[in-house]
């Protein structure tokens, strides 16, 4: 028809409207006519006043045309065609917005629909945003009403859920822009966030999170989020559940329980809208929500419950705890400095099922010793190393964390100058062999070294106490315990606890001291194991400690080799770790061990 107009002598503008009106002829052909209208392209037809005409006309056939690409591009022609109070009276004539929210709409259903949707969807995407841009350029109110808004939002976002690339800045700012100007002068969010809450949370979610969070679109969706889906009057409408729409939305997407620093900025969102209200007391709530919901998150929500100062129940805290298997020690340690009364339950159960095997991992490190410091804090230490005692009893892994350097030391930090003499004597009186017993546990030997060390802060020790470690010294010489580093320990502790002791025990450790000497030369022997290298070191210890009351002809010797290596081998940093010594340490470790001793090796 087209060819046939340009071949025709002359068309009345009645004739040109009357073709464009038809209803029978494709839309391609109307758009190409159209475009011979507006660039004078056809001579012979008489058409005034045609580009106001043919405004009309584009919006009269939206329905058909913005299925297509070149519609939306004759859009643009047309626009510009026209003056600016031209502009203005056809965009209040016409619902301009209401023609990009169909056309969203259908491009929303047709890239669902696809998994691969083509690129004609993106260049239609395209020519739309430019002609939202031709009026926003106009200086005119992109006004609508807040339903046509919030379809336009969220078919956006459901098509940037589904075409990523879509999401480029200029699109976005105008798809924000529509949002705050619907909103303007609204003073009840209700209807708006009802609405969005029940349609748009999924696509909102999922373009949320794969985007940039350094993006505009990042912040200005989180913001949409806080305002809409957080809003007080729609949670209040539903008490019981507030949040399950949100959960709902959220578990559609997939890994998303395993994203804690996501689910941690949503949850962050609604914190900060209802720290702002009377919803305050939703808070713990919605903490506890996500916790049930994504119990592997857990480390990054009780991070935001912190943030906001937000208590969760003890029962809430045990259950996100133990809903994790194998246990997270990292959030053990952190409930641990959130509420120790949710922990405090389960600590015979952690250290006899959990802990008893387990290996001495940095995480598991510093929960144990999390655990002693707030035994602490409610002045029950010796609670725990009841329990700790009763573990070590029925048998531990010489491997185990409970049998541990650092669990040790840990301990023994909080024992120093907490407890009392009294305390420590019910301690040490309970877990030193009774009389009637032979023998002692290897296990045992880390907690008995804790209470004899916090006895020797005590002044003066009890004389039932004395003969306690008295005997316990003999016990240490039984055959079970020779190949146990901590038995030379303890018998150095034991020796150090007061000068009668090292007088009752003098004359068989004055015939050991020889063996002792050349036990301490093989400290840095390479071949030797790291369990001997422990037993040197400690034997070491008792020279000093039997020289400050007998002398004898052997130690000189040893306080010789001490100064020989002191005085060539580097002063390397040693961590205390009798396993770690080496020759490049060595004069620093040996240092550590005289520290208290050092006059004795003056004289």
């Amino acid at each position: 028809m087209s060819s046939a107009i340009a071949e025709a002598p002359t068309m009345t503008s009645e004739q040109a409207s009357r073709y464009l009106r038809s209803k029978t002829e494709d839309i391609g052909p109307l758009i190409d006519f159209a475009h011979g209208l507006i660039d004078a392209r056809y001579k012979n037809v008489y058409f005034p006043r045609k580009e106001e005409f043919l405004m009309d006309w584009w919006f009269d056939r939206a329905e058909i045309g913005m299925k297509n690409g070149d519609y939306w591009k004759i859009f643009k022609t047309i626009w510009t065609s026209l003056d600016t109070d031209s502009q203005r009276q056809i965009y209040h004539r016409h619902k301009f917005l209401d023609t990009i929210k169909s056309t969203l709409g259908w491009i929303a259903s047709e890239v669902a629909a696809n998994d691969d949707p083509h690129k004609e969807i993106l260049a239609i995407l395209s020519s739309v945003f430019n002609a939202v841009e031709c009026v926003e350029q106009a200086n005119i109110w992109l006004r609508c009403t807040t339903e046509v808004m919030m379809s336009i939002v969220i078919d956006y976002l459901k098509i940037v859920s589904v075409i990523p690339d879509a999401a480029m800045e200029s699109w976005y700012r105008l798809i924000f822009i529509i949002y705050e100007n619907a909103l303007y002068g609204v003073s009840n969010f209700k209807k708006i966030s009802q609405s969005f809450s029940s349609r748009g949370l999924l696509a909102s979610f999922t373009v949320l999170k794969a985007v940039d969070s350094q993006t505009k679109l990042h912040e200005k969706l989180s913001n949409i989020l806080r305002d809409l889906v957080f809003s007080p009057s729609v949670i209040k409408d539903n008490e019981n559940q507030p949040f399950k729409n949100l959960c709902d939305a959220l578990s559609q997407i997939p890994g998303i329980k395993q994203d804690g620093v996501f689910l941690g900025h949503v949850l962050s969102l609604g914190l900060s809208k209802f720290g702002k209200t009377k919803q305050q007391a939703l808070m713990p709530k919605m903490c506890e929500e996500f916790l049930n919901f994504a119990p592997q998150t857990a480390q990054y929500i009780l991070c935001q419950a912190k943030d906001h100062d937000i208590t969760i129940s003890s029962e809430m805290l045990t259950k996100a705890l133990l809903m994790r298997q194998p246990i997270d020690w990292n959030l053990a340690t952190m409930v641990l400095d959130v509420d120790a009364d949710a922990v405090f339950p389960l600590v015979e159960g952690l250290l006899d099922d959990q802990l008893r095997n387990s290996d001495k991992s940095p995480e598991i490190v510093c929960f144990v010793c999390h655990i002693a410091e707030a035994y602490t804090k409610i002045r029950n230490l010796p609670r725990f190393i009841n329990i700790w005692r009763k573990t070590l009893a029925g048998g531990v892994p010489e491997t185990s964390v409970l049998a541990s350097e650092e669990l040790v030391r840990a301990v023994a930090t909080q024992i120093s100058g907490n407890w009392t003499i009294h305390q420590l004597h019910s301690i040490f009186m309970e877990i030193i062999p009774r009389d009637e017993d032979d023998l002692i546990e290897g296990d045992l030997l880390p907690l008995i070294a804790i209470t004899i060390g916090a006895s020797l802060l005590q002044d003066p020790l009890p004389d039932s106490l004395l003969l306690k470690a008295q005997r316990l010294y003999s016990l240490l010489d039984s055959e079970p315990l020779q190949g146990n580093y901590l038995m030379w320990r303890l018998k150095y502790l034991i020796l150090s606890m007061h000068k009668t002791i090292v007088k009752s025990v003098i004359k068989s450790l004055y015939t050991e001291a020889s063996d002792i000497a050349s036990a301490v030369k093989s400290l840095v022997n390479p071949d030797k194991r790291v369990k001997d290298r422990r037993i040197s070191y400690f034997k070491f210890q008792m020279l000093f400690r039997l020289a400050e009351f007998r002398s004898w002809t052997g130690f000189s010797p040893v306080a010789q080799w001490l100064l020989d290596i002191m005085d060539r081998k580097s002063y390397s940093s040693w961590d205390q770790d009798i396993a770690h010594i080496g020759k490049e340490n060595l004069s620093t470790a040996l240092a550590h061990c005289i520290v208290n001793r050092w006059l004795v090796l003056v004289e």
